[in-house]
């Protein structure tokens, strides 16, 4: 599919951004966006996919990042007095809400070691905004499921096998199934659903 000329011009422009920024991941997002959303890609490749392949050597997965980089930075717009300096310092805020970006960020500027913020602190404070968020997450349900008719449970041993098997689920949760695979925990699920269900 042809290009129109402002197409064209419009394409020309936002690829100079790329040759001239490629360090400077926040532009090259941006750029790199715009000519997905527009697809201004089309006339000489078939997929923005294809078209970052062979234009710029970047790979679908490397692609995503930047653009969800340049997506957070944006999020964090005027509200922040330090903004990410690289990719890396960015990328693990993308796991999160913009709200909760703002909120992670702060606290990252706040007590980053001697001033100096690395992707590595940036990475442990969203590890542990998440696992705060998880954990309230789980609360809530479990609160949930403890509101229940009596009725609806049997009887408080049952309760408590519940109460035991949903925090060990918990802690694999948080220690990222190191010892306790997620697939190994889906499993269970579906054994004990399929126990019940057996008439």
């Amino acid at each position: 599919m042809e290009l129109t000329t402002i197409e064209q011009s419009e394409l020309e422009q936002l690829e100079s951004v790329i040759k001239q920024n490629v360090n400077a991941f926040y532009k090259v997002g941006c750029a790199l966006a715009k000519i997905r959303d527009s697809r201004l890609y089309r006339e000489t490749h078939e997929t923005f996919e294809s078209y970052c392949k062979s234009r710029w050597d970047m790979g679908r997965n490397y692609t995503n990042k930047i653009i969800a980089s340049a997506t957070v930075i944006e999020s964090l717009g005027t509200t922040v007095p330090i903004v990410p300096t690289n990719e890396r310092q960015v990328r693990p805020l993308t796991k999160l809400t913009p709200e909760q970006q703002q909120e992670a960020w702060q606290e990252v500027v706040e007590t980053a070691p001697e001033g100096k913020i690395t992707a590595k602190h940036v990475s442990n404070v969203v590890c542990k905004l998440r696992k705060e968020d998880i954990a309230d997450k789980v609360d809530k349900q479990v609160q949930a499921v403890r509101r229940m008719k009596r009725d609806e449970i049997i009887d408080e041993e049952m309760q408590k096998a519940f109460d035991i098997f949903f925090h060990e689920v918990q802690r694999a949760k948080m220690e990222k199934w190191k010892n306790t695979s997620k697939e190994a925990a889906l499993k269970l699920t579906k054994l004990i659903k399929a126990l019940i269900e057996i008439t």
